[in-house]
């Protein structure tokens, strides 16, 4: 068998058969055709077992940029490797149901479901795709179930009053209608914006059905342009850059950015380097640490365990920009990268607000 895979894999490396007919002779003389050959072969996966993490990666890449039929086919092909999570189910029916195929995108979320019974909005989701199924009154149930676990839930709420409309079931809708009511008086506080639509049938005021439009066109309009920070060096004074990471280490980023860091203007830039994971000492890690003038491993730092950011920030300059990479909402160092999200975030949050940072807190803290 070894040795039938080797020299399968020889005859592909070096004799196209993009062009050779199923019934034609086999090109590797053996006197068959093609299909019971050579062709036989490629229809066996005989390829290694995707990269898990690399996999998801680029599933979640594919759905971001909304090409959601390569998303649902790298989930699938995720989800036959490994198993989802609930997460990443939720995220293979929401691509399926955007790819129009939603029987399939019910059927993930309520495998999602099964995995995370109390999660709101995962029942949200299956009454929704009931619905566009008009499968009105399948819908019935996951929508009356989100409110309950999630009270804030008035999108569940109007498809719900939507739903039971549409089958003229009309007990305790006077009750979800008030309910409706009350809380477009406060749409800030929705956790979801309510289709504006469905509430054109509904007892609700110009008022209440303008709120509703509101807050649902907030949630597709672009976000305004963030202004730039303004920063009046003094004089001889440089500009000071922190790069916050997880992959100062052998990584594709690190293949791009390190000459990058190298070539920062010394004489007009002051570099600095926080690493969220142990420091790497391999050749790759020791030139990361030298193209930075400070270099701190901060993953042991008890200051920012307990997100005391304020130890690294000090009063006086105001100058910072922040590599950010892509690691929020990512599931890339899994158990790892869980642990530093929320130190990610809090430095972050702490380096904009006071502009400037410094090593000497977390060297002090280190000694």
């Amino acid at each position: 068998m070894g040795k039938s895979l080797l020299a399968h894999a020889l005859f592909h490396r070096f004799v196209s058969t993009s062009a050779i007919a199923r019934n034609a002779p086999c090109p590797c003389g053996s006197g068959r055709r093609y299909k019971d050959c050579h062709g036989a072969l490629t229809s066996v996966n005989t390829a290694p077992a995707p990269d898990a993490a690399a996999l998801d990666q680029y599933a979640y890449g594919l759905f971001d940029r909304g090409d959601f039929a390569g998303a649902a086919h790298a989930y699938e092909r995720l989800r036959a490797h490994r198993g989802l999570s609930a997460e990443s189910l939720v995220r293979l029916g929401a691509a399926l149901e955007k790819s129009g195929r939603l029987a399939d995108a019910e059927a993930r979320y309520r495998e999602a479901a099964a995995r995370a019974p109390d999660h709101a909005e995962i029942h949200s989701n299956i009454g929704s795709v009931c619905v566009l199924q008009q499968r009105f009154a399948d819908a019935d149930e996951p929508l009356m179930r989100a409110p309950k676990l999630d009270p804030r839930d008035a999108y569940s709420l109007a498809m719900l009053a939507h739903a039971r409309q549409q089958c003229c079931a009309w007990d305790g809708i006077v009750r979800l209608f008030r309910v409706l009511r009350r809380m477009l008086e406060t749409p800030s506080e929705l956790r979801w914006p309510i289709v504006p639509f469905p509430l054109l049938a509904m007892p609700l005021s110009p008022r209440h059905l303008r709120a509703a439009a509101h807050r649902w066109s907030r949630s597709f309009a672009p976000s305004p342009p963030k202004s730039r920070p303004a920063w009046h060096a003094r004089p001889g004074e440089r500009l000071r850059v922190g790069f916050v990471s997880s992959d100062f280490r052998p990584h594709p980023l690190v293949v791009v950015l390190t000459e990058l860091w190298e070539r920062l203007d010394r004489n007009r830039v002051e570099t600095f380097a926080y690493g969220l994971l142990p420091e790497d000492n391999s050749e790759v890690g020791l030139r990361v640490k030298r193209a930075f003038e400070h270099f701190a491993d901060v993953c042991r730092s008890p200051m920012l365990r307990s997100c005391n950011a304020s130890a690294m920030t000090a009063s006086t300059s105001c100058s910072i920009s922040t590599a950010r990479q892509h690691m929020q909402d990512r599931k890339y160092l899994q158990c790892d990268l869980r642990r530093c999200r929320s130190t990610t975030s809090a430095i972050l949050e702490r380096l904009v607000q006071s502009g400037t940072t410094t090593l000497s807190s977390i060297a002090s803290s280190r000694r």
